[in-house]
C-alpha cells in the first residue's frame, strides 16, 4: 500500500496533539515498521521542519526528527506540471491541489489527512488516519 501523508498527520504524531496523536500513531507506525510505503512530499518536511523547530526551539534537535522521518518516508517532489495541472483544479486550496497532483503522479493509493473536507474534488482517494488505520488492521 503506497499512502501520501498530508503534514497535519505527521506533526499530529511529533507533537504529541491531544486528540489526534493516537490515530496518526495507528498510520505512522506501519510506515515506520515497512508495512505499507510511506510519502511525505519536500514541501510537507519542509512544513513539519518549521512547526517542529518552533516547538522544541532547536535546530539540531529537528533536524534529528528530520533525519528519523528520511529514514522511514519516501520523499517526493511535486514537479512543475504538477503545479501547472493544480492552478486549475477544482480544490480551492492550491496547497492541498498541489499535493492530489503529487499524488496522482507517483500513483499512490492514498492520501491521509485530517482535512479531508478541502479535498472533495479529486481523482485521489482521500481518507482519514481513523479509516486508514482500519484499513490496515
Amino acid at each position: 500500500m503506497r499512502v501520501l501523508f498530508d503534514t497535519c498527520v505527521i506533526v499530529d504524531y511529533l507533537l504529541n496533539r491531544k486528540d489526534f496523536s493516537k490515530e496518526a500513531e495507528k498510520v505512522i507506525m506501519p510506515v515506520v515498521n515497512k508495512t505499507i510505503y510511506g510519502f511525505i512530499t519536500v514541501k510537507s518536511l519542509m512544513d513539519i521542519h518549521y512547526v517542529v523547530k518552533k516547538y522544541l526551539h532547536n535546530e539540531n534537535d529537528t533536524r534529528d526528527v528530520i533525519g528519523i522521518l528520511l529514514d522511514s518516508f519516501v520523499l517526493v517532489d511535486s514537479t512543475a506540471q504538477d503545479a501547472i495541472k493544480a492552478l486549475s483544479s477544482e480544490i480551492k486550496d492550491y496547497e492541498d491541489a498541489l499535493m492530489t497532483e503529487t499524488a496522482e503522479n507517483i500513483g499512490v493509493d492514498y492520501v491521509v489527512t485530517r482535512n479531508i473536507k478541502d479535498f472533495k474534488k479529486t481523482n485521489v482517494q482521500i481518507i482519514t488516519p481513523t479509516k486508514l488505520a482500519s484499513i490496515i488492521s
